[in-house]
């Protein structure tokens, strides 16, 4: 309306596919399970595609949400939050094969949250202290959430400033993970605040 020419669709690849994928399988039948976080944006956007089709939606949070799905011959598509945590997701999955659901998997999940996601599982089993730069989405939520799971001394951080020097107390190591969204000079400042509090 205003003149404004668009130059060009900044859409993550990863989000434009499971938007793709959900409204194909509501359009097609389908009702969704989505693995997610509940008021997550994509398990929002899944639930009301889902809905415009007359489609249910499912926002699986555990492997045990699965007992949530009827089993009343309605065909479902398993779907993941693009951000999601790659560890419950893969949960999910591997209840899915093993019960023999009627369900249609479509691995939707960012290549990069899944990379991520195992490098800093890596690091926090290799260091005394995890210091999370939280970016405020899903992505550093399920950062958070695979390496409590393998380290319980985390904390998040908005950036340098929130760094408290008894972390620290009787550690030898600690290490630097963020969200898709940080960027590496705010994860190299933040590094370097831990440096300066052990001195």
């Amino acid at each position: 309306d205003r003149g404004v020419a668009v130059v060009e669709d900044m859409l993550c690849p990863f989000i434009a596919k499971l938007d793709r994928v959900v409204e194909q399988a509501a359009k097609d039948g389908f009702d969704i399970a989505i693995v997610g976080k509940k008021g997550n944006h994509h398990c929002n956007v899944a639930e009301d595609m889902a809905r415009q089709h007359g489609q249910r939606c499912y926002v699986i949070e555990g492997a045990d949400d699965l007992d949530a799905v009827p089993r009343d011959g309605r065909r479902v598509a398993l779907v993941g939050q693009v951000t999601g945590n790659t560890m419950t997701f893969d949960a999910v999955i591997e209840r899915v094969e093993r019960d023999k659901l009627p369900m249609r998997i479509y691995r939707t999940m960012c290549g990069d949250s899944r990379t991520r996601q195992e490098d800093a599982v890596a690091l926090a089993r290799n260091s005394d202290v995890v210091v999370l730069v939280n970016d405020g989405g899903g992505a550093s939520d399920s950062v958070y959430e695979v390496c409590s799971r393998a380290n319980p001394r985390i904390h998040k951080v908005g950036g340098k400033a929130d760094l408290r020097r008894e972390w620290f107390d009787g550690t030898s190591s600690a290490c630097v993970v963020g969200g898709i969204l940080v960027p590496k000079w705010t994860i190299e400042e933040v590094a370097q605040g831990i440096r300066d509090l052990t001195a």
